[in-house]
């Protein structure tokens, strides 16, 4: 078979191909290198986009464990109803990915009476992070309340004495219109837990208020509802308080934030909600929930 060569003139190739223009500011090495920098980072969100994908398996796979082993946990509960003070318990746990670098906190799930497991706390036999799961169908007021004081102001032990009354304070006054047949012996049974970070600037306010005698009987609706009301009082509170006369000048710019803001975390109400125990603190932190007295 013979071959058959076609004719190529200049005219012909000047018709059939466009030449790259690059203009007088662009030289033929740069472009190169403007290409080869596309290429590495295409590679580049290739490659992260990959690892984004198996961190969300890795993540999937921890959630479902996490569950499945709190499952077992109230099931344990549930299986012995003739010991009602038992409970759910949590302990984070410092694990590792395969890699051996990436840090990430797990789950420990233990069941046990509240005596219990406040005789192994003073033991010192548990770890310093234990949370209570949030029993359901029997759910005691419990409030988060937080902030962070201007970036231009020390939060002192003055600043803190001072919100706690007035927390308690307003705690007490609202519950008493909620609750109207309340006895004052019984509102008064509250306790105030803190966990401030006195000293620093911009430090961070950190209070949990409890009330076992006023029990609600869900947490992400009845309590819910409770904790959105009251936080509407508080605002308000603190902002009467932030214009009365004889409040400290120091003071007022505090509470103008809480007014502003708000100081109770209304996303601590869900269901198998957590509650940290007195005593202890968050995993890699030195601030442990102690009582504060009146």
């Amino acid at each position: 078979m013979s071959s058959v060569s076609l004719p190529l003139t200049t005219e012909l190739l000047e018709s059939r191909v466009t030449p790259l223009r690059l203009s007088s500011e662009r030289t033929a090495s740069s472009f190169i290198v403007e290409q080869v920098n596309s290429r590495k980072q295409d590679k580049e969100n290739r490659e992260k986009k990959k690892e984004s994908k198996a961190k969300e398996k890795r993540r999937g796979a921890r959630t479902l464990r996490y569950f499945k082993r709190l499952h077992q946990a109230q099931q344990a509960v549930w299986d012995n109803k003739a010991f009602g003070n038992e409970r759910v318990w949590a302990i984070d746990k410092r694990r590792y990915e395969s890699d051996g670098e990436n840090i990430y906190v797990g789950k420990m799930f233990m069941v046990g009476t509240e005596s219990a497991v406040f005789d192994m706390m003073a033991a010192r036999v548990l770890p310093c992070n234990v949370y209570e799961i949030i029993r359901p169908g029997y759910c005691r007021l419990y409030l988060d309340i937080k902030m962070s004081v201007n970036d231009d102001t020390i939060l002192t032990n003055d600043i803190c004495c001072m919100l706690f009354k007035l927390i308690r304070l307003t705690v007490r006054t609202y519950i008493k219109m909620a609750f109207p047949k309340l006895e004052k012996s019984v509102i008064e049974g509250d306790t105030l837990l803190q966990a401030c970070a006195v000293g620093e600037r911009a430090g961070k306010f950190s209070v949990h208020y409890l009330h076992p005698l006023v029990v609600f009987s869900e947490v992400s609706c009845s309590m819910l509802t409770f904790a959105f009301e009251l936080d509407l009082y508080m605002r308000q509170s603190c902002k009467d308080h932030a214009m009365h006369a004889d409040t400290p000048d120091f003071m007022r710019p505090v509470l103008e934030k809480a007014a502003t803001v708000g100081i109770i975390d209304l996303g601590v109400y869900n269901k198998n909600q957590q509650l940290r125990s007195i005593g202890k603190t968050k995993l890699d932190a030195q601030r442990p929930l102690t009582i504060v007295n009146e």
